[in-house]
């Protein structure tokens, strides 16, 4: 069961109390997420088509050089160029069961083994030229889902794009 929507917790706190127990409120804000097309690496869906994943842009930078003369008001400022930006995906994998998310791992480990720099697309359609997967870390433990059974892995993996 794949659905557009989601809830994030925003916070809780303890609204009364006494001797035999606590009450506590929770809010939640209901978040929709893009699932038009998962987003690609080398035209794969690392994740899978069940997941959820959000993808995060880095900022553009560029490096320069700069150096001012004594007694001459002003910097001269040389510009060296852009440099690489992160491009991360977050969320969580997603899929029928503990074997198929073994696979979706194990898809994700190889393509962060694999040498080269290669096309990222995100779910919006955006192309990132000049990518390499280079880190993936799973948050938390597996868990399954409560309704569906789907196994679940929190996860972040993390691009560098080379060229910008």
């Amino acid at each position: 069961m794949q659905t557009d929507r989601r809830l994030v917790a925003l916070d809780e706190q303890a609204s009364s109390a006494d001797a035999t127990g606590v009450v506590y409120e929770q809010r939640y804000a209901v978040d929709r997420v893009n699932t038009l097309s998962p987003p690609t690496f080398d035209g794969v869906a690392l994740a899978g088509a069940e997941s959820i994943v959000e993808v995060g842009i880095g900022a553009t930078s560029v490096d320069v050089q700069s150096f001012a003369f004594p007694g001459i008001d002003g910097v001269f400022r040389n510009h060296l160029g852009t440099r690489m930006r992160e491009i991360n995906w977050a969320g969580q994998l997603r899929a029928a069961d503990d074997t198929a998310l073994n696979t979706i791992e194990s898809v994700i480990e190889a393509a962060v083994a694999r040498a080269g720099a290669f096309t990222m697309t995100d779910s919006f359609n955006r192309s990132f030229a000049e990518c390499v997967c280079d880190r993936f870390v799973r948050r938390g433990p597996r868990r399954r889902h409560p309704v569906s059974g789907m196994a679940l892995q929190g996860f972040e993996l993390r691009f560098v794009q080379l060229v910008v």
